[in-house]
């Protein structure tokens, strides 16, 4: 009866993570990922860029031309929920590998506990990405490799190069396959060589030789040794030090310091599972756990070091606190045996309780969504995208990175993006002057004149960072407003049209019904667009109705409908 129960709960948890990962699309990757695969079926794998104004022709090396085509062949299938649900499938089974071997019925309340905790607080980290493809493989990997060591079964070679060799596809950290059976191996070895069990240690022979096939895999890429070697390349971009711009500047990469410091709320749940896994690993003088303290350490310094890499953390704080949950009835059973009950009580309790909050929590979020859509409100610029489709204008467009892919996948060929989000196709010099221009607004004339930028889209929903260029380039005439719908903003001079005038420009009106017809569903976001709206035009007023009806700076939202 115990372990149908046991296998029920585990089901039921499982389901609780699949639910936790279907939320609408954040990401903005996504995007430039699925014009890349659709290129690739048309083309073959590219070598230069054929996507962006600022980096057409250069090299590209696609580190993730298996992830692309997979998500394209799912978009195919069923778009955007398509992608959604093999996303929250993916968290899901990479949950179940990594603590189905430890599910017992003593073990459950902690992990049940610890689980849900993960879950509920890792989940926005979980967008459709090829980390959560790698972190599968990895998954895989561990599962099998903890296994032989743990004398469940012989090492399966030949699973283990298959899905190394899918890892270099996929995402350009293939190194941490080799590197992870390192650390698992050496554990073991630590493990029984602190046990004083000489005699065991050389069973772990052919287990040393693993990490060796599984690096030379990353042979296995379409772009030789410049594919092996990018993962260096990678780590380059995200280590916090001196002026690295691609550190400092990019929200994804910041270290996890300056994170925590900035937005704390989002932050401290990852500081209390780090706390909680150095302190059981302390508590049981790493016994039993030593590959996957290592595991942790790596892991969480990548973590440590930017943003994105927080679900990697999570990978190694899973594993280790199932390796420690497995091991603690041989450890301390005897020893602990009063406490457990109400231990175990109250592990149970709080994930009952977490689960509830996190229901409370969608509940509350679901109020920032638009219904029958699948893209987070003010993310993607939409409304811009279908002001411009179909109206051919001309010259290149200007656009603030996230917006990039999005604008690729839906215009290209007819339009080119300025620039995506595939940093690593520009130098540090290149991103801080493109950084500057939102600072420094008047700089942006040069930049124009430079790449024949006649066209320009700015997020100016979710902050104002973006807001002062397009206010000043509408303020000064430079530019006119073609498109605002609160979201963002759209701007043309006057070579982008082909008949040399503007005919539809933007007006207070025309920017209202706008926001009224994409967000009119929602009275949150369409409140929120209408304020947006009125900050927009009060600071680029002076010019957007050539003159007539003018506001007055300084009016409230309220005076034209955004209360």
């Amino acid at each position: 009866m115990r372990t149908g129960l046991t296998r029920t709960i585990f089901a039921v948890f499982l389901i609780f993570v699949f639910v936790c990962h279907i939320f609408p699309l954040t990401d903005t990757d996504i995007w430039w990922h699925l014009s890349a695969a659709r290129w690739i079926c048309q083309h073959g794998i590219p070598r230069t860029d054929p996507f962006c104004v600022s980096s057409f022709g250069l090299p590209w090396l696609d580190a993730q031309w298996g992830f692309q085509l997979i998500v394209y062949a799912l978009w195919k299938l069923g778009g955007e929920p398509a992608l959604i649900a093999a996303k929250a499938a993916t968290a899901t089974g990479i949950t179940a590998l990594l603590v189905a071997r430890a599910w017992t019925w003593k073990t459950m309340p902690f992990l049940l506990a610890f689980g849900i905790y993960a879950a509920v607080h890792g989940r926005y980290l979980a967008d459709v990405r090829p980390l959560w493809m790698t972190l599968l493989l990895l998954a895989l990997q561990y599962r099998w490799i903890r296994d032989a060591l743990d004398g469940r079964r012989a090492l399966p070679w030949v699973q283990l190069l298959f899905t190394q060799i899918l890892l270099v596809q996929v995402q350009g950290l293939h190194w941490l396959g080799p590197a992870q059976a390192l650390w698992l191996v050496s554990g073991e070895a630590l493990e029984r060589r602190g046990q004083g069990s000489a005699s065991a240690f050389p069973k772990l022979s052919p287990l040393w030789l693993l990490p060796v096939p599984l690096f030379l895999c990353g042979l296995a890429n379409p772009y030789g040794w410049r594919g092996f070697v990018f993962p260096l390349r990678l780590l380059g971009r995200i280590l916090p030090v001196g002026d690295n711009v691609f550190s400092h500047e990019v929200a994804e990469n910041i270290p996890y310091w300056r994170w925590l410091a900035e937005n704390p709320d989002s932050a401290y749940p990852f500081l209390l599972i780090a706390a909680a896994i150095l302190g059981l690993l302390v508590l049981t003088r790493f016994r039993k756990a030593v590959g996957e303290a290592l595991l942790f350490a790596v892991y969480g310094g990548l973590g440590l070091m930017a943003q994105r890499n927080i679900p990697l953390f999570l990978f190694a704080a899973l594993a280790a606190f199932a390796r420690i949950a497995q091991a603690w009835p041989e450890l301390h059973g005897a020893r602990n045996r009063s406490l457990y009950r109400p231990v175990a009580a109250f592990c149970v309790a709080w994930a009952l309780l977490q689960a509830v909050l996190s229901a409370t929590d969608a509940r509350a979020e679901s109020r920032w969504e638009l219904p029958g859509s699948w893209e987070t409100p003010f993310r993607y610029p939409r409304g811009a995208v279908e002001y411009l489709q179909g109206r051919h204008l001309r010259g290149a467009c200007f656009n603030e990175m996230r917006h990039g892919g999005y604008l690729g996948w839906r215009l290209f060929p007819e339009y080119r993006p300025f620039i995506d989000g595939r940093m690593i196709l520009h130098d540090a010099a290149f991103m801080r002057e493109f950084l500057d221009l939102f600072n420094h607004p008047e700089r942006f004339a040069e930049y124009q004149k430079r790449y024949g930028i006649t066209l320009l889209v700015l997020p100016i929903g979710e902050d104002d960072r973006y807001l002062p260029l397009a206010a000043y380039l509408s303020r000064t005439g430079a530019m006119r407003p073609l498109y605002c719908d609160g979201a963002e903003v759209l701007l043309a001079s006057q070579e982008a049209w082909r008949g040399g005038e503007i005919p539809f420009p933007w007006t207070p009106e025309s920017g209202r019904a706008a926001a009224k017809a994409r967000f009119g569903k929602n009275p949150e976001l369409l409140r929120w667009a209408l304020e947006r709206l009125g900050k927009w035009e009060r600071l680029s007023s002076p010019l957007w109705s050539g003159g007539s009806k003018a506001r007055t700076p300084g009016v409230k939202p309220e005076a034209f409908g955004a209360g």
